[in-house]
């Protein structure tokens, strides 16, 4: 491979980690019955609206917040009186929902959607991972762990990794280059 070769697969790369890490998914553990908080943050403070979805759950809704109101229509039976934002004036942008008695049935992914005049944004992709409260050794089946520790090739870690093998090969190939020939 050619040092330009190289520098344009690095180029390839950064584009990448920019354009797929922005919404990473977190895991949170949750003992059975607890109250949990998913966590969601805004950096611009003008929110119209905020959704909290289940993509796996019909309806999805497991939260509507408009107008300073919940919205109940549409929003799946079994997140009624069970959810709620915690902080409902959204200051700092926060619109991290508060989950009361979790179940196994909360196990899987939330998402959090913010709109903003006329944009909607999926802001973060929450993984909530529900244990047995006698469940100790904090070993989840999925390679995680109760203290919310996932081990997975996240796209900057991939690049990182990538980045460091590509300055390799390039430290390499100049070292060839350059040493004189016998």
């Amino acid at each position: 491979m050619s040092p330009k070769e190289t520098v344009e697969l690095l180029g390839l790369l950064i584009v990448f980690t920019f354009t797929h890490s922005s919404n990473a998914q977190t895991n949170i553990p949750a003992d059975l019955g607890q109250d949990v908080i998913l966590p969601c943050t805004v950096p611009n403070n003008k929110i119209t609206a905020v959704e909290w979805r289940r993509p796996d759950q019909d309806p999805e809704y497991v939260l509507f917040y408009r107008d300073g109101h919940l919205d109940p229509d549409n929003q799946h039976p079994s997140y009624q009186n069970r959810v709620d934002l915690q902080d409902k004036e959204m200051k700092d942008g926060n619109v991290s929902l508060i989950l009361k008695n979790v179940t196994m049935e909360d196990n899987g992914t939330f998402e959090c959607w913010v709109h903003q005049g006329r944009k909607k944004e999926l802001i973060s992709t929450i993984n909530l991972e529900v244990v047995e409260p006698g469940d100790q050794d904090g070993d989840t089946g999925d390679g995680g762990n109760k203290d919310g520790v996932l081990v997975v090739f996240s796209p900057p870690l991939v690049t990182a990794v990538m980045f460091m093998l590509v300055i390799g090969h390039v430290g390499s190939v100049i070292y060839h280059e350059r040493r004189p020939h016998r």
